[in-house]
């Protein structure tokens, strides 16, 4: 068949698929000379092979400075949010969060009914994947379309909704710099397999979720879906994180997703509840006596991030709401079942979250707490708490210390799942910009007995609940969020306050520690006296690791 074609249109949009190269390379090897049928995947249009043909191979880019970006944190810039029921911005959950607007309801959805819990209203449809795939320019066919994961679908419109938060400006400074931006999605929720399509596997598979916003926009640096189930958007920001200190990223998409009311779902309610997770009530009651396990929830959360050591931004570009300053994660010990809590694995995250951030534990303010409202659950992870982040002893008399306040916002939105952690995110960075705690009141009976304790300050705690009120946080604020995967997989991340000053501010040392021990060898002598003082003076931005992978070949 003869086609015409476009100078600018890449040859698929064209209706050329693979089995067609052949026919075209030799057709257009007239003019192209030397032009094979693999060619056509590097050049993907004429106007392509017109520019790029004939040029030079691009020259290497130059190697990054060791510990040029060993101390980078993560700035948040805008946000797309879905959460229940209705919720769509930043300013409406913290608007949700203040009043203690309870977000659990009943879903029209049939197979769900009987299964009150966050779900968005109206319910994700085919409707909303039709919309989110509309723009040619997102790179989906009808065919991909009809049987995508609608959590794919999602991500497409937060991507969306994050560009319009951000402005164009700042949207054109990312998107002209595509080699250096990075996707890092969680989520856990399979899809399987919606219709019989050739593109049948590609939307029943996780992995394609980060894929397709990465495609959509032509962003080519690390495109990582992760599942480590409810820990999933933290394990996701601790990627972010070591990838912008490696020198890999500038800028980073990040976030969570989970639908639960499609197919399959009513298979994975009807097993959470024979595992005896989820509340009866349909209530996450954290801190109450009341507390029966979790109810669940469904939306999903996106952030753009730029790195500190990223060009800066165009004249005019919002200002951060908070900086990402430590990140890890840790796997429990040997648990038997797997899914059994360890408060060592939580103490020990939280520790190095904040030896990431170059802090001790009893600098925090605050703690978004995983708490999901288990009768077990809240007390082990308060009790971790209050020893991570108890005052160092003194001696004699010494000021009262700080209080870090507890939080927790599945109180009110129930349990995002993969998102949770994207969810605690974005409720840290509006505290860290308004410079607040919202308060909420406990569950009637009242505070549960097995969680005082962890409140005691003659124990040394220094945690503390807001009240109904409410509590005012520091202008130089810094707040840890926690997220628990039912595996075993801990995350935790450290939020600091944006201000001019901590803008100014080199970010903080990969670690307290006063000192530390690096191996280093050469094939030489005289290499190893010229490597030496590169260990030493590199060694208080660069991690320990790093310096021994650099200097031990």
């Amino acid at each position: 068949r003869k086609v015409t074609l476009e100078l600018g249109a890449p040859f698929p949009e064209q209706g050329l698929a693979s089995a067609h190269y052949p026919a075209l390379a030799r057709r257009l090897a007239l003019f192209f000379p030397g032009l094979k049928p693999h060619d056509l995947y590097r050049f993907t249009s004429v106007a392509a092979l017109l520019e790029g043909w004939d040029a030079a191979p691009d020259a290497a880019a130059a190697a990054p400075t060791l510990g040029a970006h060993a101390t980078a944190a993560l700035e948040i810039l805008g946000s797309g949010v879905r959460l229940p029921p209705c919720v769509r911005s930043a300013q409406a959950c913290w608007d949700a969060l203040s009043a203690e607007t309870c977000a659990i309801d009943d879903c029209p959805i049939e197979g769900f009914k009987a299964s009150p819990s966050g779900f968005l209203q109206p319910p994700f449809s085919k409707a909303d994947i039709k919309a989110a795939c509309a723009d040619p320019k997102l790179a989906v066919s009808p065919p991909e379309a009809n049987c995508m994961d609608p959590q794919q679908a999602l991500a497409l419109q937060l991507v969306d909704e994050l560009w319009k938060d951000v402005g164009e400006a700042v949207t054109a400074a990312v998107l002209s710099n595509r080699e250096r931006v990075g996707v890092y999605i969680g989520a856990w929720q399979p899809p399987g397999f919606l219709g019989k399509s050739a593109y049948a596997a590609l939307g029943a598979t996780l992995s394609a979720l980060a894929a397709r916003v990465a495609n959509s926009y032509d962003l080519q640096g690390p495109a990582l879906t992760l599942n480590t189930a409810c820990s999933s958007s933290l394990v996701a920001v601790d990627c972010a994180l070591k990838d912008a200190r490696a020198g890999r990223i500038d800028f980073a998409i990040v976030g969570g997703i989970n639908l639960i009311a499609g197919p399959g779902g009513e298979q994975q309610f009807a097993d959470l509840k024979r595992a005896t997770m989820l509340s009866p009530t349909f209530r996450c009651h954290t801190f109450s006596e009341a507390a029966d396990g979790y109810v669940r929830a469904e939306g999903g959360v996106l952030f753009l991030l730029r790195s500190t050591t990223a060009p800066p931004l165009p004249e005019g570009a919002p200002t951060p709401s908070a900086r990402i300053v430590g990140a890890a994660v840790n796997q429990n010990s040997q648990r038997r079942p797997m899914t059994a809590v360890d408060p060592i694995a939580q103490e020990r995250v939280v520790r190095a979250a904040c030896a990431d951030a170059g802090l001790l534990p009893s600098a925090l303010d605050a703690i978004e707490m995983h708490g999901t409202g288990t009768k077990l659950g809240d007390p082990v992870e308060l009790s971790a708490l209050a020893r991570v982040t108890a005052a160092a002893p003194s001696s004699g008399e010494a000021a009262a210390p700080k209080p870090c306040v507890v939080t927790a916002a599945k109180m009110h939105f129930g349990h995002l799942e993969s998102a949770a952690g994207a969810l605690g995110l974005l409720k840290v960075s509006l505290m860290l910009q308004k410079r607040a705690v919202p308060g909420f009141a406990v569950d009637a009976p009242g505070l549960n007995p097995n969680v005082a304790p962890s409140f005691d300050p003659a124990s040394g705690s220094r945690l503390v609940l807001p009240g109904a009120a409410g509590a005012p946080l520091p202008d130089d604020a810094l707040i840890g969020v926690s997220s628990f995967g039912f595996a075993g997989n801990n995350g935790h991340v450290i939020l600091q306050a944006y201000s001019a000053e901590t803008a100014a501010a080199p970010a903080a040392p990969a670690s307290p520690s006063a000192a530390a021990a690096t191996p280093a060898s050469a094939a030489t002598a005289a290499a190893a006296s010229e490597a030496a003082p590169t260990v030493a003076n590199a060694s208080f931005a660069v991690a320990v690791s790093a310096i021994a992978a650099s200097t031990c070949s």
